[in-house]
């Protein structure tokens, strides 16, 4: 009787360890990423910095944007731009395409200081898959080419 018990018991260990791994999927890799970008008129360069471990690796190349909502507002009396642009990264890894939501405030005459969010839209090749975003910050008018540099996070499949 005990020995039945016992062969009943591993039975239902091992079918129980069977059916947790059938259909289970492995948890995607979420790892923190640093873009800094030089933008100048029309086009700009950038690198992709991994500040964790993950399987997003280090890139750089050309980019571009598209600018695709502008808006003029004010809030408690300091006037600001809400732009959104679609912005596209082309490195040696692959294409990467986000979505940046920005707001321009003047710094001073000619200067504006921007913050806002990035989201990734798709990507090809090295970055087919990954999903992710984060905030943004620029200084704009201080020379050129201006900097960019966006922070968050990217989860690869």
């Amino acid at each position: 009787m005990v020995r039945r018990t016992v062969a009943l018991g591993l039975l239902a260990a091992v079918a129980l360890g069977l059916a947790g791994s059938v259909g289970a999927t492995a948890e995607p890799k979420k790892q923190r990423d640093i873009i800094a970008q030089l933008e100048r008129i029309g086009w700009g360069t950038w690198s992709l910095q991994p500040a964790t471990q993950g399987p997003v690796t280090s890139d750089r190349g050309r980019y571009t944007w598209m600018k695709t909502l502008e808006r003029r507002n004010a809030r408690n009396g300091q006037s600001y731009r809400r732009v959104v642009s679609t912005v596209t990264f082309e490195g040696a890894n692959g294409t990467l395409v986000v979505r940046e939501d920005d707001v321009i405030v003047s710094a001073a005459v000619g200067k504006e200081v921007v913050t806002g969010t990035w989201t990734i839209l798709r990507g090809t090749d090295a970055y087919e898959g990954v999903r992710g975003g984060g905030r943004l910050a620029a200084a704009l008018g201080f020379g050129r080419p201006d900097p960019w540099r966006y922070e968050g996070f990217m989860t690869s499949p």
